[in-house]
């Protein structure tokens, strides 16, 4: 049987634990500017970003996308105007772009 100094420690770690995990982001981010059009948006897990994040200006054009696994940056692409001006892995290199002139 517990005894009460048993149950009060076993309460006081179980919010120690709450509180620890309420400061860890997971889950869906977004971000806003103050005229409402979306400025980022992400995923994070385990306190790390993960999965696609995109940027946007303040007029909901897109300026970079990024794709992460667990903190770890895979690579991002990069855009002006809207338009995907070029794509660079985790390395750091620039990647081809498609001769097509397809975005």
């Amino acid at each position: 049987m517990f005894s009460f100094r048993s149950y009060v420690l076993v309460m006081a770690g179980v919010l120690m634990l709450q509180l620890a995990l309420a400061g860890t982001p997971d889950g869906k981010y977004r971000e806003k500017y103050a005229n409402g059009k979306v400025k980022v948006t992400g995923y994070y897990k385990n306190d790390s970003k993960h999965k696609v994040w995109m940027y946007y200006d303040e007029y909901g054009r897109m300026t970079l996308k990024e794709k992460w696994k667990m903190g770890t940056l895979l690579w991002k692409a990069e855009y002006e105007e809207g338009r995907l001006s070029r794509t660079i892995d985790k390395d750091g290199k620039v990647l081809e772009r498609p001769k097509c002139g397809c975005n």
